[in-house]
């Protein structure tokens, strides 16, 4: 491999690690740091899904994070917040860290 391509694929390595060590810094940041209308929204519904499927939330917390899933707009498919539940029932909490990494992705 010529030195030239060498230093291009370097240059582009360093550039995207970089960029994810940028974007992964805060990883436990607050949900509202960006776009806070569609990112509390999709927390909504990822939690009101989590909820439903682990036994061990109160009732009452179930129902008002269904309720709460229920008077959200439907806006687009809910791809994202379907991941972000299920790496909530793998990992056995929330954590903002999860949808963060899946849109770095």
């Amino acid at each position: 491999m010529p030195a030239a391509d060498r230093s291009r694929l370097l240059v582009l390595a360093v550039l995207l690690l970089s960029g994810a060590a940028l974007r992964f810094l805060n990883l436990n940041q607050s949900v509202l740091a960006f776009h806070p209308t569609r990112q509390l929204r999709s927390a909504i519904i990822a939690r009101a899904c989590y909820y439903e499927r682990t036994p061990e939330i109160p009732e009452w917390a179930r129902r008002v994070a269904v309720a709460n899933r229920g008077i959200q707009p439907a806006a687009e498919l809910t791809i994202m917040e379907g991941l972000a539940c299920a790496a909530y029932q793998m990992a056995g909490r929330e954590s903002h860290a999860f949808p963060r990494i899946f849109a770095s992705i």
